[in-house]
């Protein structure tokens, strides 16, 4: 089951609830900021964090309590993830350029498919950040320049 909890500073606690105590088994941490803290302790036993960017722009933080409750509550078997792809990039080039020539063919293949919300015109690009901010879009928002209104 997918989760996802916007704009409540009470969504650990609706997690927790939904999973009956228990927690989720992977937590994707995509926002940085505050919430890094708030998603640790949504995590089950052997359950596993993966930080995969900051959308928020702030540096991931948390209190020093709930980051060694985590490292040191080692009965719970629970391991967090970093993965920074510019380091991947740099440091393995090889399979960085093997991934996205898959991902490029999965592409033109039709196998991968992107969900498009809306088309604008460019002209309406104030218009497209207010609905992708309002979070009123499932998909993709795409900004064609020759479009006209």
């Amino acid at each position: 089951m997918r989760i996802t909890i916007y704009e409540s500073c009470y969504w650990p606690q609706q997690v927790r609830e939904i999973t009956e105590g228990r927690g989720v088994d992977i937590l994707l941490e995509m926002s940085g900021g505050q919430s890094f803290a708030q998603s640790l302790s949504c995590l089950a036993p052997f359950g596993r964090a993966v930080v995969l960017g900051m959308a928020s722009r702030e540096p991931l933080q948390f209190d020093q309590e709930s980051i060694l409750r985590f490292f040191y509550n080692l009965a719970l078997n629970q391991s967090l993830d970093v993965f920074n792809l510019g380091l991947w990039f740099g440091l393995r080039p090889e399979a960085a350029i093997r991934a996205l020539q898959s991902l490029i063919g999965f592409a033109a293949s039709g196998q991968l498919k992107v969900q498009i919300n809306q088309v604008l015109p460019l002209s309406k690009a104030a218009e497209a950040h207010r609905l992708i901010e309002g979070r009123q879009t499932t998909g993709r928002v795409v900004l064609k320049p020759w479009l006209e209104e």
